[in-house]
């Protein structure tokens, strides 16, 4: 929208609308997301912090899971994501990639 330089009133162009649209459609289907508060065990043997990154021209992000072993199996469990749109001035991937750990 910022590229189009639209203003307030003016109507978005045909193909914005309908990527809108879309994008609504879809999170119809998201009826409920849980978040577990507790992620840690009692009867764990160890945790791991594991991180992940990546950026692209259009976007950079990161997260980080806690992996909890346990005598017989692992759970994992989401800690925090970040992500940010990559800015309107072009980069090169391998610096958004840099972004990603700020």
């Amino acid at each position: 929208m910022w590229r189009l330089q639209l203003s307030w009133d003016k109507p978005v162009p045909p193909e914005v609308a309908h990527q809108w649209h879309n994008f609504i459609s879809e999170m119809q289907h998201v009826k409920q997301i849980k978040l577990t508060r507790r992620v840690t065990h009692d009867d764990a043997k160890s945790y791991q912090l594991i991180g992940f990154c990546d950026g692209s021209s259009k976007a950079y992000g990161c997260c980080v899971y806690l992996r909890t072993v346990r005598a017989n199996h692992f759970n994992t469990h989401l800690l925090i994501a970040k992500s940010k749109v990559a800015p309107l001035k072009p980069l090169t991937v391998n610096r958004l990639e840099l972004c990603v750990s700020f």
